[in-house]
């Protein structure tokens, strides 16, 4: 009898552990659809450094940068609560795929003059105005290997859009950080961002959560979400995609399923244009403007219909007296 037990809780246990082995390491596990790319692929992606932070940033036009304010921003303490990078602290690197490659030929190092955080930004607020503009002391040099992106300055199409996400992965060990890409369904609008609020969806793109979709990094943030060849949003935050905590702007030590988000950047157009020369013109759908949905219209009809007929009732009464 004992025998009898002792066997089958050996069974169970190879049981248990065939199951394990098999979840972890089946043909049935989700790839990631990462991809390394060579020189010139994406031309427009830099790397940006400074005391204050690490990441990544897009290259707007031969004398800017494009990247988010919270790597040029730190969290200090209760009495300084913020500090931010100076005006020449920061380092911007392009025409690299790895922050240690010894290939020196095509790379472009400059330093910033001017940072820029956008006014309305608050620190580790979702859809705040995460964004900064990095202005180089000295033009980048425009080639094969190193050029801007063009922004999205139109409304959103009705359908979802096949993009691009890309940067420079996890700062965990920066030694062997390389640039990655990948390929991701991007969605604005309404019930676009799960996790976010209504007021939220204007500023906000949102990748498609699918399990072959990597985590963005600390080291993706601030570089472009690339549709149509256009730099449509730059990385923002992640959130845990189960349970909606905020994951911020994570080192990947541990992966999690996350929702990528990304601050839309046709909202930033007028607040671009007034440093960047030639930039488009930003589109009234991007401005902020009230959007008169379905329920808003339906809502005034109602109002104004009651508003009516009290008044004609009240009219009709004075009339019969």
């Amino acid at each position: 009898m004992i025998l009898k037990i002792v066997l089958n809780s050996i069974a169970r246990s190879i049981l248990v552990m065939w199951f394990w082995i098999s979840s972890s390491h089946g043909d049935e596990e989700p790839k990631s659809n990462v991809t390394y790319p060579t020189y010139g692929t994406l031309t427009h992606i830099v790397f940006v450094s400074s005391k204050v932070g690490r990441c990544s940033g897009t290259l707007i036009s031969v004398n800017f940068v494009l990247t988010v304010a919270h790597c040029l921003v730190q969290k200090t303490s209760f009495w300084e609560p913020t500090r931010l990078a100076g005006d020449k602290e920061v380092t911007v690197t392009a025409g690299i795929t790895a922050l240690t490659s010894e290939e020196v030929t095509y790379k472009q190092v400059r330093y910033s003059s001017q940072i820029i955080i956008h006014p309305r930004y608050t620190y580790g607020r979702l859809a705040e105005h995460d964004a900064a503009l990095i202005k180089v002391d000295k033009a980048f040099e425009f080639s094969d290997t190193v050029f801007k992106a063009d922004l999205w300055m139109e409304p959103w199409p009705t359908h979802a859009m096949d993009c691009q996400s890309s940067g420079f992965g996890s700062m965990v060990d920066p030694k062997h950080a390389r640039l990655r890409m990948w390929d991701v369904v991007a969605l604005h609008g309404e019930q676009s961002c799960p996790c976010t609020k209504r007021f939220q969806w204007k500023r906000l793109v949102c990748s498609e959560p699918k399990e072959n979709v990597p985590q963005l990094c600390q080291g993706d943030a601030g570089s472009a979400l690339l549709c149509s060849n256009k730099a449509v949003a730059i990385a923002h935050m992640t959130r845990e995609r189960r349970t909606c905590r905020f994951l911020g702007y994570p080192e990947c030590k541990i992966l999690r399923p996350s929702l990528n988000i990304y601050t839309y950047v046709c909202p930033l157009g007028d607040w671009i244009k007034q440093y960047v020369p030639n930039m488009p013109d930003t589109p009234d759908s991007c401005k902020g403007y009230i959007c008169l949905t379905n329920s808003f219209l339906l809502a005034t009809s109602i109002i104004l219909n009651f508003y009516l007929t009290v008044d004609n009732s009240f009219n009709f009464t004075l009339n019969a007296i």
